[in-house]
């Protein structure tokens, strides 16, 4: 049969008049009915004085398939990168999927590509991207449960489903749509990390697929799994950076890298907060001119201690020079982290101590004011614990008993003054520890160590912590 088109006859003749031949293809229709690509070489030249044109025509189909092959690998060479791009660049999840979704789009002529999310936790998968003819994220497909539907049970199953029957596929439930919108081709694919699955794509197209195209989207669905994971676990490290940062900006203590020799390396936001350096003001400094001169010494020969040792620890009190130059005390635990690749410095936590040491020592003045009255009092001041064994005997009870504080301390009274059960004065006591308002009894002592009677007046009350507990009982005694 001759073949069925000779196209741009015109522009042939043109061709033939100046060059004496000419190429060009056309479609050939075979005895059987079959269509075939031919490539019709045509030459003009003279016989027996006259012009005459002869013509072969050359079955071109497997150069046609070979030419396609081509066509087709550079299509899919492009959209690898495209997607490799859409992978690597910032943004968030849901931009990387659109992206992904127009790059499949847009090389393979799909109706739409659409990619969803495991929601783990609800085992839900959730739409993040869609293209194409549809570009919704709401409606039924929106949110698609595992094992329910076609995407459903990708996920479920864990393997790809793929035809080039659209229609006639019992996993297409609605039939008459594939019809209308000329859908011939679907593929889906899970998205797993391993055996882990993370999400899946799937795409409609109105021309068959290839194998090499299904080979090739099966290689972009390993990707996007790993774009899933990577997103996700950039997502998890900003949120612990961003728990961090929170946290050591609002921390009390103070974090410190130094190098081996003492220079500040880092500083913690909270630097500023304490001891009134902006962040970056104190890097590259040594952390001993910022010492107290007393303390100098000290601070120099722990660290050397301390860069002795890899993995040691060193706790030390000194003080530390605020920006507007006063001192405040810090108790400082070091510890050498030189040989952690992650750190290569020595760590250093600080707290500002300044407030309970002015406390401890305005309590420990209170207390020796309180034993400088105990013990000048012209009156017998007695404390008891809970089991009533004594826990101050002052000396004017020294005095008054003949009997010296470290024989009385920790005993009880029936161990050295029997008299009290008969004369009430364990009664007393008794009350007191019961929360029982003070009580004052008079009462005969006798047969003391130091041979003295005699009459006393005994005043008993409640002992009380700060939190208003009865932790004992106090006894005021007067030699009456």
């Amino acid at each position: 049969n001759a073949p069925e088109t000779l196209p741009d006859i015109p522009r042939i003749r043109a061709k033939l008049a100046v060059d004496k031949s000419a190429v060009s293809e056309g479609v050939h229709i075979t005895k059987a009915g079959r269509r075939i690509p031919v490539e019709i070489s045509t030459h003009v030249f003279e016989l027996n004085g006259k012009p005459t044109r002869l013509s072969t025509v050359r079955d071109i189909t497997e150069r046609k398939e070979e030419e396609k092959a081509l066509q087709e690998r550079v299509k899919l060479a492009a959209l690898e990168a495209d997607v490799g791009t859409a992978l690597t660049r910032g943004g968030t999840m849901t931009e990387m999927l659109r992206l992904c979704s127009e790059a499949i789009v847009g090389h393979l002529d799909a109706s739409f590509v659409r990619i969803w999310t495991l929601n783990e936790r609800e085992k839900m998968l959730e739409l993040q991207a869609s293209a194409g003819i549809y570009t919704h994220l709401n409606g039924p497909h929106g949110r698609v449960p595992v094992g329910k539907f076609k995407i459903g049970l990708i996920a479920e199953e864990r393997k790809a489903h793929l035809t080039n029957q659209v229609v006639g596929d019992p996993r297409v439930a609605d039939q008459e749509w594939a019809r209308r919108e000329g859908l011939v081709a679907f593929a889906g694919y899970p998205l797993l990390i391993e055996d882990r699955l993370v999400g899946v794509v799937a795409m409609f197209a109105r021309q068959t697929l290839t194998e090499a195209i299904l080979t090739a989207l099966a290689s972009i669905a390993n990707n996007i799994a790993l774009g899933i994971e990577r997103k996700r676990a950039e997502a998890v490290l900003q949120q612990r950076e961003e728990y961090f940062r929170v946290l050591t900006e609002r921390a009390t203590d103070v974090t410190t890298v130094l190098n081996a020799d003492g220079t500040i390396r880092y500083e913690s936001p909270s630097t500023e907060q304490v001891f009134g350096y902006k962040p970056g003001e104190l890097v590259g400094r040594s952390c001993f001119d910022l010492i107290h001169p007393e303390d100098l010494a000290r601070a120099q020969q722990a660290l050397a201690e301390l860069v002795a040792t890899l993995g040691s620890t060193t706790r030390i009190e000194l003080r530390f020079r605020h920006k507007e130059g006063s001192w405040r005390v810090l108790e400082a635990t070091s510890r050498n982290l030189l040989d952690d690749p992650n750190v290569k410095g020595i760590v250093v936590n600080s707290r500002d101590n300044t407030e309970r040491k002015g406390l401890e020592e305005a309590l420990r003045e209170s207390s020796q004011f309180n034993q400088q009255i105990v013990a000048s009092a012209q009156e017998g001041i007695i404390v008891y614990g809970r089991d009533l064994r004594y826990q101050v005997w002052n000396p004017f009870m020294e005095q008054l008993s003949g009997i010296p504080a470290c024989n009385v301390l920790g005993k009880h009274p029936d161990e050295l003054f029997p008299f009290l059960r008969k004369t009430g004065g364990l009664a007393s006591l008794g009350k007191a520890l019961a929360g029982e308002p003070m009580s004052v009894i008079d009462f005969r002592y006798e047969s003391l160590p130091n041979g003295k009677s005699g009459w006393s007046c005994d005043t008993n009350g409640p002992l009380r912590n700060a939190a208003g507990e009865i932790i004992g009982g106090i006894g005021i005694v007067r030699d009456i």
